[in-house]
């Protein structure tokens, strides 16, 4: 029967193979999600005719096997799929771990060797010593033999003593050559060969045929993040935003030279719609603990703030026991061709340039995107707590290049001035963005002296405080400035606050947050004043700046 790419999820149990057929299928492209990634694979074979099993080597041992599927096009019927993982240089490995081995052993022997000729030289020099003894000789030995005696000990002894030194000279060279092998063997012994998975295919093909199968499967230990790069060289100019993503793997697979697509999705998330439980209500009773009992947490090794957090906010305490239902959830340059998508659980930015990215967890960073987007800028200063002046940049139709939340870099006239994060999911049509502090616009702010005090009159004080705000533009161009600062509100029927001068500025009654919004011009100075007085009873005391 003549069967054309058919499915088949991957077998929970490995069959007893027959005679096999190996091969690697080549990657075709990877989809890299925030969390983990898909790998597409596949390869042309020959089949001979009958049953047999089929193995595809090089998959990674991380890939999930619950993910995978297998089609095959050809003039054969597949009969089932299934696993298991080898350790590929684990023959080989064994060949070099017994290689070295042999290696020591000769050292070590060479060495040992070299030790006994020594301690023999060592042996015969104390015989020569021995003999060599005056004490030994009688009075009748003549003088001259004597002497013959002398000479031929000392010659002896000469002989000996090079013959040590150059045992020496050998002793430190194989004693070197064995400590160096021992070194090779160690590492080695410390290698762990490389554990990939193999996919065992069995077909029945009626006839020798060739025929194409491809594989499709989730891996994980493979992830990609955004970072942008925020560049404004002036106030009247658009921002300017570099899209860079940070891709790394450790799959145990070498992507060399492949279509890459990045993808938003995360494949982990659970996509089973939640179902409310009955939210059942009743009195409190607290629970007495035994002895040796513990608080929710305890077992779990936490402390109690962190049960109390690990709690849902959903749970409800019922007989003094905290129930919850929970999910498990897992969340996980040079300029590229890039061509960005929504897909139907994300954005998909597939990159027109192959990639190479090794399993070695090093980022490889590619721009996906380059964007002017239209801005407005502004200058904003809370002075009672920062005198600098922070330029925000408010970016509009930002929502049309599928950003996703990260880090930013951020340059201001060809200078970096900071970090700030990029959050597109805040719910405005306005993308707020902090391009760091200006020492071009010079603020200070002082209490006026004169102008405050302290007055008891009758049952009552009074405090009055008079703040001056001075702010000069440095710059060479007119700048737009918001300010903030504040009065104190009265949370107390018997403190009165009353505003004495804000100097135009908009006061939000409910939060005391004095704005005023300035136009300067290039060395304009302007001066604000904030005056408030407050009044309480003279046998209380509040704290006033």
């Amino acid at each position: 029967m003549k069967k054309s790419f058919l499915p088949f999820i991957l077998l929970a149990v490995p069959m007893v193979l027959a005679a096999q057929s190996k091969s690697v299928p080549g990657i075709e492209k990877v989809t890299v999600f925030t969390d983990g990634a898909q790998v597409e694979r596949s390869v042309t074979v020959n089949v001979r005719n009958g049953e047999q099993t089929l193995q595809f080597e090089g998959i990674s041992p991380y890939f999930d096997a619950t993910s995978l599927q297998v089609k095959a096009k050809g003039s054969l019927t597949v009969l089932g799929v299934s696993h298991h993982f080898v350790k590929a240089d684990s023959a080989q490995l064994a060949q070099k771990q017994t290689a070295a081995k042999k290696l020591l052993k000769e050292a070590s022997r060479n060495v040992e060797e070299l030790n006994a000729q020594f301690e023999a030289l060592n042996r015969q020099a104390e015989m020569v010593k021995s003999n060599c003894q005056t004490t030994n000789r009688t009075v009748v030995t003549p003088l001259e033999n004597i002497r013959q005696l002398k000479t031929y000990y000392y010659n002896e002894l000469l002989s000996i003593n090079r013959k040590q030194l150059e045992l020496s000279d050998q002793l430190s060279v194989a004693r070197e050559v064995k400590k160096q092998r021992q070194k090779t063997l160690d590492s080695l012994s410390a290698i762990q060969p490389k554990r990939l998975a193999v996919i065992d295919v069995k077909v029945d093909a009626p006839a020798a045929t060739r025929a194409q199968f491809s594989f499709t499967y989730y891996v994980n230990r493979a992830s990609w993040y955004p970072t942008y790069d925020l560049r404004a060289n002036s106030t009247s100019q658009p921002l300017h935003l570099t899209y860079k993503a940070n891709i790394s793997q450790q799959t145990g697979e070498e992507w060399k030279n492949i279509p890459v697509t990045l993808s938003s999705a995360n494949p982990n998330r659970s996509n089973t719609a939640p179902e409310l439980s009955p939210y059942w209500l009743n009195f409190y009773r607290p629970k007495v603990l035994k002895k040796n009992e513990y608080i929710v947490g305890r077992a779990a090794g936490l402390d109690a703030s962190a049960a109390r957090r690990s709690l849902s906010k959903n749970a409800v305490a019922v007989d003094g026991i905290e129930e919850m239902n929970m999910m498990d959830m897992m969340e996980p340059a040079a300029m590229l061709d890039v061509a960005a998508s929504e897909a139907k659980f994300g954005y998909e930015f597939a990159i027109g340039h192959p990639l190479t990215i090794l399993s070695d967890n090093q980022l490889s960073t590619a721009t996906i995107g380059e964007y002017e987007i239209p801005a407005t800028y502004a200058y904003q200063s809370s002075p009672k707590i920062d005198k600098d002046a922070f330029l925000m940049a408010f970016a509009t139709d930002w929502d049309q290049f599928n950003l996703l939340g990260g880090e930013a870099m951020v340059f201001y006239e060809n200078s970096f001035v900071g970090k700030t994060y990029l959050d597109p999911t805040q719910q405005n049509d306005t993308l707020s963005l902090s391009l760091g502090r200006d020492n071009g616009i010079r603020i200070e702010r002082k209490l006026q002296k004169a102008n405050s005090s302290r007055k008891v009159l009758g049952s009552t004080q009074t405090l009055t405080k008079d703040w001056q705000i001075s702010i000069r533009n440095s710059r060479s161009e007119k700048v737009t400035l918001k300010v903030f600062d504040q009065i104190p509100v009265s949370q107390n029927s018997e403190i009165t606050v009353s505003v004495l001068n804000l100097s135009g500025g908009e006061l939000n009654k409910e939060t005391g947050i004095v704005t005023w919004t300035l136009t300067l011009e290039p060395d304009q100075t302007r001066q604000l004043n904030l005056s408030y007085q407050v009044k309480f009873p003279k046998n209380k005391s509040i704290v006033i700046e």
